[in-house]
């Protein structure tokens, strides 16, 4: 799978790193802030590597901000941002949910 080299989440590019299964405990991602770095397995179909790169993304999204009713629109405009702030990602992310 190719995945994008990084992801803008607010002030931070996480790098996006794919690992062997199973290197990730319980999971297919995971995202740490420090350093900033998305971890997702290798060996997902493309539909669900897009699926999991999306929920990390958010999960970052929600680490910088705190969730309430606000939280809502706190969550969708975060979204907005990194959809803008990485150029292409959407297109990649479209392509692979096709899949």
């Amino acid at each position: 799978m190719k995945y994008p080299k990084s992801i803008k989440i607010g002030y931070n590019d996480y790098a996006v790193v794919e690992v062997p299964a199973g290197n990730i405990p319980g999971c297919d991602g995971h995202i740490e802030h420090n350093p900033p770095q998305i971890t997702v397995a290798d060996d997902m179909l493309p539909g669900r590597a897009a699926n999991v790169l999306l929920h990390e993304i958010m999960h970052g999204i929600y680490d910088l901000h705190s969730m309430d009713e606000g939280s809502v629109n706190t969550f969708a405009n975060g979204l907005c941002v990194v959809i803008r702030d990485n150029p292409g990602f959407a297109a990649w992310l479209a392509e692979h949910l096709e899949k």
